[in-house]
């Protein structure tokens, strides 16, 4: 069971992700070469400069919720949308009151486009209730972003919308809650779980702006079983051709050919009814989430037997589940997107009807699903998206990790055919970047403004031989496979140089790939699809020689200096990670912050791209500190501060940002 199921809880809102820029560009990272203009805000196109700090420099990395209430729900067959239905309805989605806001965090400067939510709690509070349930986010990555807003009244509104599917575990729910929604919902789901999806659009980058670093969402919460996919349904995926992007167009393919883009089905046999979930899929006309009139959409299933999906159908060719009701006024805010198409015969159903409901039925496990544009002259309906003519489907759970030198990382792996677990062989291979349409890694991530001195872009994805991956892994009875990566990378080696650690991208499919590495890059037949962003994602540390004694010159600066340059807002407002002194007064509350879970929100670094052996190094030398140092603290009356999370108040932090000059760089001490 999934957040498609019912019972089911949608909700919208405004949500806002506060990241720091200055760490967009690759060769920032190079401490020789870093400028303190790079911690200026700065937009390209602004001047000879270049990017500079980009939009943000100032970002904290915070997640949250803002304004999120639930708008609607589902209780078996019925959509109750108002609290009179059920008092569930108007109830506020909020973040974590008992510790700081969740991160969002690039897996790396050279791959960011499967940001990682870290640390964020979800709350459903209620006028007399601080949390009717109560639930932690496993930590969870981008997926399917694509250009989703067709117009655009700034250049620093961002086109782009993408997902978040996950699991809430450890969830506490307050007994008697009043809602029989809620209380099916508890029912229904295993202790502790539930499963989450939620859709981010509209957001805007524009510092002029109230809405600045604020975007819209939409999202559902239904019931989750512990051996489901946390990330995905198993279920029914519909896919469809990308453009492919051009040498000075996006850095990877945004656009589906036909203007919708993929999106995920579950049938229930038991229900007779197929819940699809447009919510991601279908396009905008601005920021505001309006949907894009499209013409009449058609969810279908393919009668005949073919070998590759048509590119249109004649009206004898398949047999129409419904029509999707987005036109519908409110639709999208009642049902965040979802929607059940119910194939069982009811006593009022012509014979027409009737007919074309039991074809679906016999056919469903066996054909294809279609999502159709309004019809043609010639009399066809064209197919946006698809289901794979032979029903097969692949997915990693989880598509992001972060791999310690010689610590094996296991990944599980789901396979199903027409929706149902299949037990099969899945090939897995290194995927080579260098062709944006098949790997979207590489590249400075910021643009290739010449910088002031000169900084070479690291090269991703070599050596090779640093990562072992087994060749297939075999699924059982239930779909699921588990394949063990281990990364064995030379001790000493820095592939990438001034920057830690090295990034490789792992492809998966049924058949076995191309015995070339030009075959392997190559961009798919007929264009990218939207399972483009079907690979793994891994940043591999550098495995490193820890000394028994650190130093702060020779070891810890240098670490601690790039997390400085990168995170002002850190230098500016609690400690300057730079300076030895700054450092020092701050000890115990960066030991603290440096052992935490990554999973906490007050976590450090921010970024999680700090190794394990690296991290040990930080807190070695921290707690060697001699302790006549902090007893020339305490007598000189300085008691050491807490440790605090930086959170302004949004009207606050757009007037500092506005108001605040450039500074000259701080002066460091040199141990």
């Amino acid at each position: 069971m999934s957040y498609l199921d019912a019972p089911r809880i949608n909700f919208t809102g405004v949500f806002q992700a506060d990241p720091s820029t200055v760490n967009n560009d690759v060769r920032y990272y190079d401490n020789e070469a870093f400028r303190p203009e790079y911690q200026q805000q700065h937009y390209p196109g602004d001047g000879p400069e270049g990017a500079e700090g980009y939009w943000n420099p100032e970002g904290t990395g915070i997640f949250r919720f803002i304004e999120c209430k639930i708008t609607g729900a589902q209780l078996g067959d019925q959509l109750l949308t108002s609290p009179e239905q059920d008092p569930v309805i108007g109830l506020r989605v909020e973040n974590a009151d008992r510790q700081a806001p969740g991160k969002i965090v690039d897996l790396d400067p050279q791959m960011q486009y499967v940001s990682q939510l870290w640390g964020v709690q979800v709350r459903l509070a209620s006028p007399t209730e601080r949390a009717l349930f109560c639930g932690d986010l496993l930590p969870v990555a981008l997926m399917n972003l694509w250009r989703r807003q067709l117009n655009q009244q700034s250049q620093w509104e961002q086109p782009m919308a993408a997902s978040y599917q996950s699991i809430l575990h450890d969830v506490a729910w307050q007994d008697g809650t009043g809602s029989p929604v809620l209380e099916a919902l508890r029912a229904a789901s295993e202790e502790g779980l539930l499963s989450i999806n939620f859709n981010l659009y509209g957001y805007t980058r524009d510092n002029q702006s109230q809405r600045f670093t604020m975007g819209l969402l939409s999202g559902s919460i239904g019931p989750c079983r512990s051996k489901e996919p946390k990330h995905f349904v198993m279920g029914r995926h519909l896919t469809t051709p990308l453009q492919p992007t051009t040498p000075n167009g996006a850095p990877f393919p945004t656009q589906p050919l036909g203007g919708v883009y993929g999106f995920q089905c579950v049938n229930r046999a038991e229900q007779q009814t197929l819940y699809a979930d447009f919510g991601l899929a279908l396009p905008i006309t601005n920021a505001t989430g309006q949907l894009h009139n499209i013409g009449t959409l058609t969810l279908a299933l393919l009668i005949d037997s073919v070998d590759a999906i048509p590119k249109s159908v004649s009206a004898s060719q398949f047999a129409p589940l419904g029509t999707v009701d987005y036109l519908h006024e409110g639709w999208y805010t009642r049902t965040a997107g979802i929607q059940g198409f119910c194939y069982a015969v009811g006593a009022g159903d012509s014979a027409d009807d009737a007919d074309n409901k039991k074809r679906i039925a016999s056919y469903l496990q066996q054909r294809p699903l279609l999502l159709l544009g309004p019809q043609q002259s010639s009399g066809n309906y064209p197919v946006l998206t698809y289901e794979a003519a032979n029903g097969q489907y692949a997915r990693a759970d989880g598509h992001v990790f972060r791999l310690n030198p010689d610590q094996p990382q296991p990944v599980d792996f789901y396979a199903s055919q027409f929706g149902k677990p299949l037990a099969t062989s899945l090939y897995v291979w290194q995927l080579p970047p260098g062709n944006p349409n098949s790997n979207p890694m590489g590249g400075t991530g910021m643009g290739d403004n010449s910088l002031t001195p000169p900084v070479h872009t690291p090269q991703v994805g070599f050596p090779e031989a640093s990562l072992h991956v087994p060749e297939q892994v075999e699924t059982d009875f239930y779909g699921k496979g588990t394949l063990t990566l281990l990364a064995s990378p030379p001790l000493g080696e820095a592939p990438r140089g001034y920057i830690d650690g090295q990034l490789y991208a792992l492809s998966y499919d049924f058949q076995p790939p191309p015995g070339t590495r030009a075959g392997r890059m190559e961009t798919a037949p007929g264009g990218p699809y939207c399972s483009y962003w079907n690979f793994v994602s891994l940043l591999v540390f550098n495995k490193v020689a820890v000394p028994q004694q650190p130093t702060w010159e020779r070891d810890i600066q240098p670490i601690l200096q790039q997390y400085g340059n990168l995170y002002p807002i850190m230098s500016r407002h609690l400690v300057d990670l730079g300076n030895y002194e700054s450092v020092r007064t701050h000890r115990r509350a960066l030991l603290l912050a440096f052992s935490l879970p990554p999973t906490d929100p007050n976590y450090m670094p921010v970024s999680r791209d700090l190794s394990d052996a690296k991290r040990e190094m930080l807190l070695s030398w921290l707690s060697a500190m001699p302790p006549e140092q902090e007893a020339q603290q305490t007598q000189a009356g300085q008691p050491e501060p807490e440790i605090i999370e930086i959170e302004l108040r949004e009207k606050e932090a757009h007037q500092q940002r506005q108001a605040r000059v450039a500074e000259s760089p701080s002066q460091q001490t040199t141990k």
